[in-house]
């Protein structure tokens, strides 16, 4: 059983090393359009409207 086993396992280790390697591909074109969506987001935080009261009285300062 076991040697009719390794070469299975080793063509799926080629196998999921080629994989990995597309994955690795794809990821480093997706990841920088990924981070420029976080980028974008953390530059707007979602923080609720100022109430009307606290934005008068930042203007007075």
């Amino acid at each position: 059983m076991k040697n009719s086993h390794t070469p299975l396992k080793i063509e799926v280790q080629e196998q999921l090393k080629q994989i990995s390697k597309e994955l690795n591909r794809l990821n480093n074109l997706v990841l920088p359009l990924e981070a420029k969506k976080v980028q974008a987001k953390s530059k707007k935080p979602p923080v609720p409207p100022k109430p009307e009261h606290l934005k008068k009285r930042n203007h007075g300062l």
